[in-house]
This record gives structure tokens, sequence and C-alpha cells, in this order.
């Protein structure tokens, strides 16, 4: 019984986190409030949260996912490429990543972890990262400074530092003129390198002489070596 602006909303919603109004509108929808206390209205599957963010019950939000895989799937990815637009544009890196992925809009996904991937790091969010790294070609994954320097961090973590140090110094061959990416490896190769006993001022005088870098890469660096 819906209108077909109400379905495709539903269909949208469905593949969001939450269901946020202002992702919604970011999406298309400009009368997203409207539409979803309308369809609060009709249907107790649909709840609100808080101002602007509403939940569905989870075996409606099946249902409607179902639906969607029951166009193909490209349709799905239709979706998810449009939900990772509109999540990208709010600043949910996390969630718009994820979604590039399901979409398989890869290159994309590489642009959201050469720009937000250390960040996602720094928040815990390494699975989404090594998710968004499986998705993306071996040689793609071999050549890209930045992807060479998140495989490296990840293997880090997993303190697997051999790994790490030998992906962090690919990166660091690739990294050309890109001082942040210098810098953020270059930190994390200098960590490991300190930690088993390694002098680290070569490494790390590159930022730390470099008047052109930022403040903080270059206050980190000299500490360090300090």
């Amino acid at each position: 019984d819906l209108k077909e602006e109400e379905r495709d909303f539903l269909e949208v919603a469905a593949a969001l986190p939450s269901i946020d109004v202002a992702v919604l509108e970011s999406a298309g929808f400009d009368r997203a409030l409207t539409i979803v206390e309308r369809l609060r209205e009709r249907t107790s599957f649909i709840y609100e949260e808080s101002p602007g963010i509403y939940q569905c019950h989870d075996l409606f939000r099946q249902f409607l996912r179902h639906q969607t895989a029951l166009g193909g799937k490209r349709a799905q990815q239709v979706v998810q490429a449009r939900v990772a637009r509109s999540l990208e544009t709010v600043g949910d890196f996390e969630h718009a990543l994820a979604a590039f992925v399901s979409a398989n809009v890869i290159s994309d996904a590489i642009r959201l972890l050469q720009a937000h991937g250390f960040e996602l790091l720094e928040r815990a969010r390494g699975d989404v990262v090594a998710r968004a790294l499986e998705a993306i070609d071996d040689k793609t994954c071999r050549e890209n400074a930045t992807l060479l320097a998140l495989q490296g961090a990840l293997h880090a973590i997993a303190g697997k530092f051999a790994r790490a140090e030998s992906y962090f110094r690919r990166s660091l061959n690739r990294a050309g003129t890109d001082r942040d990416l210098i810098a953020l490896v270059s930190l994390r190769l200098a960590s490991i390198m300190a930690n088993q006993g390694q002098d680290v001022t070569q490494l790390l005088s590159v930022v730390g002489d470099d008047p052109k870098q930022r403040p903080g890469f270059r206050a980190e660096a000299l500490s360090l070596i300090a």
C-alpha cells in the first residue's frame, strides 16, 4: 500500500545503521522527516530513538533487506552506493567505507582509506579497515603507499612486528612527497624499532628536521629521538 517514494525510502533506510533523518536527506529524500513520521503512524515497526534518529525492529529490517535482495545483486549495490555517499556527506566514514565495499565501488573505498584509514585505526576500527583492504586487488595493495602503511599498522596491532616493519618500509619507499604519510609511517616504524633497541635518529630526522612538516609531527619525532 506504500507509495513508491516510501518504498524507496525504506529500502535505503534499512541499509543504514540507524534511520538518521540527516543522512536520508543527504540521500535525496528532502521530506525524510515527514515520510518517517507518516510511516511511524501507520506501523509499530518504526520507533523514535532520539530527535532525528529512528530505529526499526530487527525482523522488519531483515524483511526490507530481503526485499532489496530480491531485486538482484546490482540493485543491492545501487542502494549501498547511495547509502555510502550519504554517510560520507555527514562524516560517518566508518559506515561509509563499509557501504562502499558492499557496493563494490572500490575506487571510493580506496579514497576513504587514504583520507581516513589511520583515523579509523586510532578509533579501534581495524576490523573495518581490514575488510576494506580485503576487497581491494592485490596489485593495488602492493603498490599504493597508504594501503601498504595500513597493512603494516594492522600487522603491528596484531603483534606481527617483522611483517609490520616490512610493510612500513615499502610504504616509505613509495610515499614520494606525501609529508603526512611519511610522518605517520616513520613514527609507527620508529616505535617498533625503538622497542627493539634500535637507533631511530636517521629515520626520524627526515620528519623532525623538515621545516615544512606539521609542528605536531616534528615535535613527536624530535621527542622520540631525544
